[in-house]
Formats: C-alpha cells, sequence, structure tokens
C-alpha cells in the first residue's frame, strides 16, 4: 500500500515543509466491491473517471505496449516480459 508524499516549496528562504499527511487505511474487499459497484474512486468518494492512453514502446529492443492510467498508483509488468527481459 502506498501513500503519496505531498511537499510544499517556499521559494522565499528555499525550505521544504512536507505536512502532516494521515494513515493510509486498508480497504476490506467488500469496501473496495461497494465503491467499484458505485463507480466511486477507492481513495475517496468521487466519481472514478479512469482516462488510459494505450501507446507502444520500446524496452532493451523488444515491443512492448504501454497503458498509461492518470490514476494509477502502481506500477505493473507482465511476468513473460519481465522474464525475457532479465
Amino acid at each position: 500500500m502506498a501513500t503519496k508524499k505531498h511537499t510544499t516549496h517556499n521559494y522565499k528562504d528555499g525550505s521544504v515543509v512536507a505536512p502532516s499527511l494521515s494513515q493510509p487505511i486498508r480497504s476490506t474487499p467488500q469496501h473496495l466491491e461497494e465503491k467499484r459497484a458505485k463507480g466511486l474512486c477507492y481513495s475517496c468518494d468521487s466519481k472514478y473517471t479512469p482516462q488510459t492512453i494505450k501507446i507502444e514502446g520500446q524496452i532493451k529492443k523488444k515491443k512492448v505496449i504501454v497503458l498509461i492510467d492518470s490514476g494509477s498508483t502502481h506500477n505493473f509488468i507482465h511476468c513473460k516480459v519481465a522474464k525475457e527481459l532479465n
């Protein structure tokens, strides 16, 4: 489970301050299913509107399909592709 780290920058004196953040909450499978059924974001109660872009890419001269999801918090790679790339 990941949490976002927000920082603010004070340009006058060059200091960076990390505000206090709430602790992550672990959702139950039932809670996630309820949010999914209602079309809500897992992190808040806003409507989830996925914005996914599909592009072709290349890793070590191997063609791959890259999905970019503006709402995603994790990265994934297919185990077959990872094995082929070492």
